[in-house]
């Protein structure tokens, strides 16, 4: 989690909440080194890295992570039906191999 307190939805977090949240979870990923992250949410993610993103595989790693972002699951999510977040999910499935 990079945020580690609740919240109805992601406009209920502050930046203090990411301040506090971004170099742990840095610290605690470079730490396991684990070959694949997948964020759940593409606004986690842009917080997370400092910059936007799509949806799908990074071109860039996080040490030596590769990176995949997926659509929210989230049902305050609208932007996506579930058929298209389910199709993100597979190509995870088959980005890992």
């Amino acid at each position: 989690d990079l945020v580690k307190r609740w919240s109805k939805s992601i406009s209920g977090l502050n930046q203090e909440d990411y301040r506090q949240g971004v170099p742990a979870l840095k610290e605690k990923l470079l730490k396991a080194s684990p070959g694949a992250i997948a964020f759940n949410g593409k606004t986690g993610f842009e917080k997370f890295q400092g910059r936007k993103a799509e949806l799908g595989a990074q071109r860039n790693l996080f040490g030596r992570s590769r990176i995949y972002v997926l659509p929210s699951t989230s049902g305050r999510n609208g932007s996506l039906t579930r058929s298209q977040k389910l199709d993100y999910f597979c190509r995870l499935q088959r980005w890992l191999g």
